[in-house]
């Protein structure tokens, strides 16, 4: 008998390396630096290194177990929200995005055990294909949260969303460029790391 049918479909291994990772996305979360702080209206855009957790055991697990690393940093983040949950909904959305793309150019692709197919050309190619589609669903998503945002600290006053809208028009260049810049260093940090990712997925558990 095949002995891949007798392996159990989650490992106790896996159930723990995602216990870490959750951990390490949290911390990691906590780096936050600004992008803008010399603009005072859009110095609460930040960026942070969390998204590699849940990109890490993507490639050195499955991106599902990827998928559930992102869902528990989120609602650990929950604890501690000044957004009313809206923002851990966007770092959800963000978050899938970035973990659905790294998966089609990189752990999809024939060959993706050993990293040095991907030359750097194409991995320049699949990071910028990356962050413009991070800041189509970025900027879709912030059409979105901003209004149901304002209109939570109005009491879901219709003024209050409308003010969310007026607030994404006045700022979408610097939503634009966050969101890139959130794909770009999630693309080049990982990669980085792919081949590490890959020798911890090739270990015998």
């Amino acid at each position: 008998m095949n002995n891949e049918s007798n392996r159990p479909a989650i490992k106790t291994s896996h159930i723990a390396l995602i216990g870490v990772f959750t951990a390490v996305s949290s911390l990691l979360y906590m780096l936050e630096v600004p992008l803008f702080a010399s603009v005072p209206a859009v110095a609460f855009l930040k960026i942070n290194p969390a998204d590699i957790g849940s990109l890490f055991i993507s490639a050195a697990v499955s991106p599902v177990a990827g998928e559930i690393v992102l869902i528990l940093r989120c609602l650990v983040h929950m604890a501690v929200t000044q957004t009313f949950g809206v923002g851990e909904v966007m770092d959800f959305l963000l978050g899938t995005t970035v973990i659905v793309a790294f998966w089609a150019f990189f752990l999809r692709r024939r060959g993706g055990d050993n990293p040095r197919t991907f030359s750097v050309r194409y991995t320049v190619m699949a990071t910028a294909i990356s962050a413009v589609i991070m800041a189509e669903v970025g900027t879709l998503g912030n059409f979105i949260a901003y209004p149901l945002y304002m209109g939570f600290m109005t009491n879901g006053g219709e003024a209050g969303a409308q003010n969310g809208f007026t607030m994404v028009y006045g700022i979408l260049l610097f939503l634009i460029l966050h969101n890139i810049a959130r794909g770009v260093l999630d693309f080049v940090l990982m990669r980085l790391l792919l081949p590490t990712a890959r020798k911890l997925r090739n270990h015998a558990w």
